[in-house]
């Protein structure tokens, strides 16, 4: 499967717009898991999960944040909202569909 990556974000493309998902307006704006930065999607096609979307996924625990569909090619902007040390590199995306899923810290914090 095509993938591309841009930090904690990540875009796999697939051949069509799943069941479950319904048309809103764009742009995307995903919150990075850290909070201090955003990945914004302009100029495409943005269709976010209903109900029946998390119904067909088990509770929603492995259910894309959004399916984009861009015409041309399209770039993620990341907006770093403090000096990072790990600056992301402009990501393009080619025309098509793409599952978009952020990667979760599943990192248990508690000491145990």
């Amino acid at each position: 499967m095509e993938s591309y990556r841009q930090g904690d974000i990540a875009f796999f493309r697939i051949s069509e717009i799943p069941k479950g998902f319904a048309k809103n307006e764009g742009p995307l704006e995903i919150m990075g898991e850290s909070g201090l930065h955003l990945h914004r999607i302009a100029g495409v096609e943005v269709f976010e999960p209903t109900a029946e979307a998390e119904r067909l996924s088990n509770g929603g625990s492995d259910m894309p944040v959004a399916i984009i569909r861009a015409f041309e090619d399209t770039p993620v902007v990341h907006d770093v909202r403090h000096d990072s040390e790990t600056p992301h590199l402009i990501l393009t995306l080619p025309p098509g569909i793409y599952e978009v899923r952020q990667a979760r810290d599943n990192t248990d914090n508690t000491g145990d």
